[in-house]
């Protein structure tokens, strides 16, 4: 028998989740739900509609259009796997004033049941949830699924505890992290990386953003970053002086190499004054290379570490063409790049120090990512033979968002904890999530894991555990009550007398009646009110 598609490309990812299963066995399409995207811009909608991709663009709900067509890809993820959900955009890459502002709009304009971005801030906070972060809460807490690309800076990331090369604060405030002993080997100042130059990449620039775990706003402790080439020359610097009021706990400095080739920047921290913190550095550009002392660990950060967002990670799609992303096999290994967790929160949103540090469980899930898009605007990567390939947890986040928009396509009262929940406790686990029971033989288990999460999503598993709306039960018709024959049953002899057993009994059956149709009603009411209630860019 035929199979509907919904356009000339159509994403790998959908198989691999069993989301075509869903559609076509369950017979849910996403039908009655409205998905939300915040990405760069949806430039090209036009072309991917004219080939069928993505609906009329007319009935896309759109508040800032933006620039760019990677928002026009992930739109046309989600139209894959969820043809029948409703779509919207926004744009919200250029600051996180821009993002919040795009959020705020598909929550409060356009009405969405779900949304999804694939931007990351970061000057956001690292160890509290920042402003980003909170808004995202606020999302969740109105009734919005919120899912996000977990990033794609596991081999561009560090964190360690702040170590002293030399013990003992210099009177001079030279003291520089020593990572070689933070890493458990000999002493190195210096964490050398390569940057790509104008024959390698057309971004031919690094970006390394420093962060401590000092309050946003009120730190009282001054660190410094430098870039140093391999003579010792100082090529850049970032030397705020932190302990003054409102002072935030980041340094940022910018690199373009403008040689042809890879040149190596040697990164420094230095503590000018003040005590030992966490450090935590990302770095973002072209082509660049971590030589040494890569920490992959703790390195989702920002929004979509909120606690009950869906932060995502990937796995490629196929073997077949994956080397266009990563050297990952096959849908049931990790990308190398696929940021991984925890996230460790230090402080409350207001800056308070927590007694204990809080571990949160990122990425939630993984999902597919390596997988053909149109590329209208030429976005995406040319596979060779016309197509476009997308890559990165950018391309995992809006499967997981169509999965959701199947979810509560088939019960639209979930609440946004109960369609995470729906997800990730049916993922296929994947080896990483594999624990060795008392028998010494592999098991599987939804087990977390700090690189997978709770697995790969699983749609159809997915979709089968919720319960259906329930179909309410037809109410009887009370019969009618038959007139009683006057008897003088010990009245005053003016045929007055009591009310008769079988009229109570009559009177008390209809008045159940209405209650067992009301209350149906109101438990749909209460829970509708409990859901409105809950209802790499640089600024």
């Amino acid at each position: 028998y035929g199979i509907l598609r919904t356009g000339s490309v159509n994403s790998e990812g959908d198989m691999v989740m069993g989301s075509d299963d869903v559609r076509n066995m369950l017979g849910f399409d996403g039908t009655g739900v409205m998905v939300g995207v915040i990405s760069d811009g949806v430039d090209n909608i036009e072309a991917s509609h004219a080939t069928g991709n993505l609906p009329d663009p007319d009935s896309i709900t759109i508040g800032d259009p933006g620039s760019g067509d990677e928002g026009t890809a992930l739109l046309e993820i989600i139209h894959d796997i969820a043809p029948g959900a409703k779509l919207a955009f926004s744009e919200g890459f250029g600051t996180s004033a821009t993002f919040i502002n795009s959020l705020n709009f598909l929550v409060n304009d356009a009405d969405v049941d779900i949304i999804v971005d694939d931007i990351g801030f970061l000057n956001e906070p690292y160890f509290q949830d920042g402003m980003v972060a909170q808004a995202v809460e606020d999302a969740i807490a109105k009734g919005v699924v919120y899912v996000s690309a977990a990033g794609n800076n596991a081999d561009e990331h560090y964190q360690a505890d702040y170590v002293d090369e030399t013990p003992g604060d210099d009177p001079d405030g030279n003291n520089p992290h020593d990572f070689g002993v933070a890493d458990g080997g000999n002493s190195d100042i210096t964490m050398p990386i390569l940057v790509g130059g104008t024959l390698i990449t057309v971004n031919n620039f690094i970006v390394v953003v420093l962060q401590w775990n000092d309050p946003w706003g009120g730190s009282s402790n001054n660190y410094d970053l430098h870039l140093f080439d391999d003579e010792g020359n100082e090529l850049r610097k970032s030397d705020d002086i932190q302990p003054v009021e409102s002072q935030d706990p980041i340094e940022i400095v910018f690199f373009e190499n403008n040689t042809p080739d890879f040149v190596t920047v040697n990164v420094v921290i230095n503590r000018v004054s003040g005590s030992p913190r966490t450090l935590e550095m990302n770095f973002n550009g072209g082509i660049i290379v971590e030589e040494d002392f890569n920490v992959p660990s703790d390195g989702v950060f920002g929004h979509p570490a909120v606690q009950n967002a869906i932060s995502v990670g990937a796995v490629p799609a196929t073997a077949d063409f994956n080397l266009a992303c990563s050297s990952a096999s096959g849908p049931n290994e990790v990308e190398d790049f696929s940021s991984q967790g925890p996230s460790t929160i230090f402080l409350t949103p207001s800056g308070t120090p927590l007694p204990v540090p809080e571990q949160r469980q990122t990425p939630t899930i993984v999902a597919p990512d390596g997988i053909h898009i149109t590329g209208v605007g030429d976005f995406g990567i040319p596979d060779g033979m016309g197509g476009f390939f997308f890559c990165g947890t950018s391309a995992s986040a809006p499967h997981v968002a169509g999965v959701a928009a199947l979810i509560l396509s088939k019960n639209p009262n979930l609440t946004p904890i109960q369609v995470r929940n729906a997800i990730k406790d049916n993922a296929d686990s994947l080896p990483l999530n594999l624990v060795a029971s008392l028998s010494d033989n592999l098991v599987d288990t939804n087990a977390f894991s700090n690189i997978s999460g709770f697995g790969r999503v699983d749609a159809f598993e997915a979709v089968e555990s919720v319960p259906g709306v329930p179909t309410p039960t037809p109410s009887p018709s009370p019969s009618p009550t038959p007139t009683p024959t006057p008897t003088n049953s010990g009245g005053d002899g003016n045929s007055g007398g009591g009310c008769s057993i079988g009229e109570k009994a009559n009177v008390s059956q209809s008045l159940a009646n209405l209650l067992v149709f009301l209350l149906p009603i109101v438990l749909l009411g209460l829970k509708k009110i409990k859901v409105k209630v809950q209802s790499e860019g640089i600024n």
